[in-house]
């Protein structure tokens, strides 16, 4: 799923496309909110998830979100509001702890690990400067990763949230 030098933006397949469920996604429309929704945004998670097999992969996890991982939001074709290194947004959910095997690399170890505290209130909140997207305006958030992770051999998720309140437009 992840290459070198590769860029992956969400909120582009909605439900319906390429087998995308609403586990997978809420969007009904490609990269903009169908008519009569908005969303005012008042702060990002990423929540990742994995089944990490054996240590490479959870070194490879790590690297996902740490070492060479950034982020944008953008909102129309140049308005950017939102660039920061990935590990800056916690997922602030999940179950807490680590799990360590003893060393352990068979298909059955299983290690769980979190992006921040899964506390509900551990996110990147701009609560006192929220982005209003309206219907059919057009936004993306873009993660960018500049680092080889071959070795994650199981399906790893990624998932962007935008907190915030959802709504409809008056007519």
């Amino acid at each position: 799923m992840f290459s070198t030098g590769v860029a992956f933006r969400a909120f582009v397949v909605p439900r319906g496309q390429n087998a995308k469920t609403t586990w997978h996604t809420n969007m009904d429309t490609s990269a903009q909110l169908a008519v009569p929704k908005s969303h005012l945004v008042d702060g990002f998670r990423l929540v990742p998830t994995s089944k990490i097999v054996d240590a490479n992969q959870l070194v490879y996890l790590r690297s996902i979100l740490w070492d060479r991982a950034w982020v944008d939001f953008t909102i129309g074709a140049l308005k950017n509001y939102l660039e920061c290194p990935a590990w800056y947004i916690p997922a602030g959910v999940g179950i807490p702890g680590f799990s360590d095997t003893g060393g352990l690399t068979t298909a059955a170890t299983i290690q769980q690990v979190s992006n921040g505290a899964p506390i509900f209130g551990n996110y990147l909140s701009i609560r006192t400067h929220p982005i209003l997207l309206p219907s059919q305006q057009t936004f993306s958030f873009t993660y960018h990763v500049d680092v080889a992770l071959s070795a994650i051999t199981v399906t790893t998720y990624l998932w962007v949230v935008l907190e915030g309140v959802n709504g409809r437009e008056t007519m």
